[in-house]
């Protein structure tokens, strides 16, 4: 009896240590939960706001809005004001960008589209006796940018990153009008080109800024502050936002945007 447990008791101490050799030796230990450092594409969409006012555009609305004639050449005379512009500081558009890197240092490159619309409705004239004309007048401001960042994750929390980042991008800005035989988008404004001569209708941005993204799991969000260190150049020599023959007007680029993505 006293040897069969004797027995018994030794296989029962023996039995933890061979587990234990077995989960050393052979089954490797698993990192839990989401791998925030992995690399991988992001998708999503973006919205925000541009932070400063008194762009060209906005001159030109605020003048048809309150019922200025918006060119010293034009004979108008306005009969109702039906629908007003409203602000071209909201903006949204997607965005699709690649996070990499080693350990805690990270680079994201992403591209987005960034719109922003506004209508108007308004009757006028051209004198007496003279055609009443029922104006429907749209306008928009494209920015497309490449934005390269780069930012750091904390070990401790390593869903959220933080960083710098710079917008390198082209702004558009376009107008279509109801009354116009061929009722189309149009270039706007205009500015001069860095490579030959003329004018073209795109104009080069360039911005910097702060960011921070927060992810749970494949979802992402980031909020990114940004600062201008080139404003898109509008000129204008039809008289858009002034009584003088040429005349140019920045767009102010800094901005503050949110974007929700899915990390694929």
């Amino acid at each position: 009896m006293l040897r069969s447990f004797l027995i018994f008791f030794s296989v029962f101490l023996a039995f933890p240590n061979l587990g234990f050799c077995q989960d050393s030796t052979i089954v490797k230990p698993q990192k839990s939960g989401y791998d925030y450092f992995k690399s991988g594409l992001r998708i999503g969409y973006t919205v925000g706001r541009y932070t400063y006012l008194q762009s060209g555009p906005e001159i030109y609305m605020y003048r048809i809005n309150h019922g200025y004639i918006p060119s010293a050449g034009a004979q108008r005379r306005y009969l109702s004001i039906d629908d007003q512009f409203t602000s071209l500081r909201d903006f949204r558009g997607v965005h699709v960008g690649f996070e990499a890197g080693e350990d805690n240092m990270r680079l994201e490159m992403y591209f987005t589209t960034r719109t922003s619309r506004s209508d108007a409705k308004y009757t006028y004239d051209t004198g007496e006796n003279t055609p009443i004309i029922k104006e429907h007048e749209k306008v928009r401001i494209r920015y497309n940018a490449v934005t390269f960042a780069y930012g750091y994750r904390f070990d401790r929390i390593p869903n959220l990153m933080l960083g710098v980042c710079t917008d390198i991008g082209i702004l558009r800005t376009d107008i279509k009008n109801s009354s116009h035989a061929e009722s189309k988008w149009n270039p706007w404004f205009y500015s001069f080109k860095f490579l030959g001569s003329g004018v073209s209708p795109r104009t080069p941005v360039l911005t910097y800024g702060l960011f921070l993204n927060f992810d749970l799991g494949p979802v992402s969000l980031k909020w990114a502050q940004n600062f201008t260190f080139l404003d898109g150049d509008l000129n204008s020599e039809t008289y858009k936002y002034t009584n003088i023959p040429w005349s140019s007007k920045n767009f102010p680029m800094a901005n503050t945007s949110v974007t929700a993505a899915i990390k694929i």
